[in-house]
């Protein structure tokens, strides 16, 4: 799953539903240039906080 962050969204509901979906083995977490969005670094960190399985290390920035 590619995973993109918006800064207003709680997190905790959306990652536990996103780890218990056995049609998601891998989340990349992705960022653009926007200023509702997390940037990737912020967003994995949260991501990774929360305690997902899912997460993997490799952080994308999307460009325009």
């Amino acid at each position: 799953m590619v995973f993109g962050i918006s800064k207003s969204k709680v997190l905790d509901d959306i990652i536990h539903l996103v780890e218990s979906n056995s049609k998601v083995s891998d989340i990349y977490v992705v960022s653009r240039p926007h200023m509702r969005l997390q940037k990737s670094e912020v967003a994995h960190k949260l991501v990774a906080d929360i305690g997902s399985k899912k997460l993997r290390d490799v952080v994308f920035d999307v460009s325009e």
